[in-house]
């Protein structure tokens, strides 16, 4: 028969279990709602670059920016909404 200690040890490892996957839950929440307002922002920057017919100087912007090759390849598509 187990003690109470054991019991209550036992109860101890469940709950810091419970507390680490409700922890991982809420970080990967908060990261799926960063990248979203990321993508949020960014439509905006872009919608208002095209009202202000500025798509140029998003570019130089973001240009100056980034730091990788690849994501500055990525610039071309904003040539499309001119």
């Amino acid at each position: 028969m187990a003690t109470q200690l054991e019991k209550l040890l036992k109860k101890q490892e469940q709950l810091k279990a419970q507390i680490a996957s409700i922890r991982a839950r809420e970080k990967k929440q908060r990261r799926k709602d960063e990248t979203r307002l990321k993508i949020l922002v960014g439509a905006m920057t872009i919608n208002e670059a095209v009202k202000n017919d500025n798509i140029d100087g998003l570019k130089k912007r973001l240009n100056e920016f980034l730091e990788r090759d690849n994501d500055r390849k990525l610039l071309n598509i904003l040539d499309e909404q001119k």
